[in-house]
Parts: structure tokens; C-alpha cells; sequence
């Protein structure tokens, strides 16, 4: 079996994927972008990267090589990783990641806010 782990990007299996972020170490939730030699990067870390200040903002953190003007997304990684198991983080059900974000919507076991 594999364990679940509740993250800041939603449940990270234990195991090392191939599929993770090379800056947060975890699987992407949303749009994976990558390098031109396909290190891949969540979006908003790799934008986080390339905003800060740092000397080499500007490349890879894996290979420094320079990142292009329009970030190249990685459709494959998406696909690939939407078929991963996973589970809701409320109810704990098993699922694939692709589908956790509609089954979140509707689980009875989530946390409403008082109106």
C-alpha cells in the first residue's frame, strides 16, 4: 500500500516520483513547467524562482541552463501525473489525482464555514 501524506500540494505519495517539482519536491497539483533539458518545476514555483532576486534566476536550478522568455509546459508530465493514486485529504477515499478536485467539491466529509 501507499501511505498518504497531506501537504501544502494537496497528498504526496512517500516514494520519490518522477514527476517532482525540482524546487518544492513535490508532485505538482496544477500546471507542470520544465527546462529545456525537462527538469520539471511546478508554475508558481518556477515563476516564484525566476521573480526573486537571486544570481541565476534566470536558469534551472537542476542544470543552469537558461530558462526561455514563454515557459515550456509539460503536457505528458500533466497527464502522467493526473493518472497517480492518491486520496481526498477529508474523507481519505482512494482515487486518481485527476479526479480529487471534483470529488472535494461534493465530499460529505469536508469542512463547511459557518455562514
Amino acid at each position: 500500500p501507499v501511505r498518504i501524506y497531506i501537504h501544502t500540494h494537496m497528498a504526496h505519495a512517500a516514494e520519490e516520483s518522477p514527476f517532482d517539482c525540482n524546487i518544492c519536491l513535490c508532485i505538482p497539483e496544477a500546471q507542470v513547467h520544465q527546462c529545456v533539458q525537462g527538469h520539471l518545476f511546478c508554475a508558481d514555483c518556477l515563476r516564484a524562482h525566476q521573480a526573486s532576486d537571486q544570481e541565476r534566476a534566470n536558469a534551472c536550478p537542476v542544470c543552469r541552463t537558461t530558462l526561455p522568455a514563454e515557459p515550456i509546459r509539460s503536457r505528458i508530465a500533466e497527464s502522467s501525473i493526473g493518472e497517480l493514486p492518491s486520496a481526498c485529504p477529508h474523507c481519505n477515499t482512494g482515487m486518481l489525482r485527476k479526479q480529487i478536485a471534483d470529488h472535494v467539491m461534493v465530499c460529505e466529509a469536508r469542512t463547511m464555514p459557518c455562514s
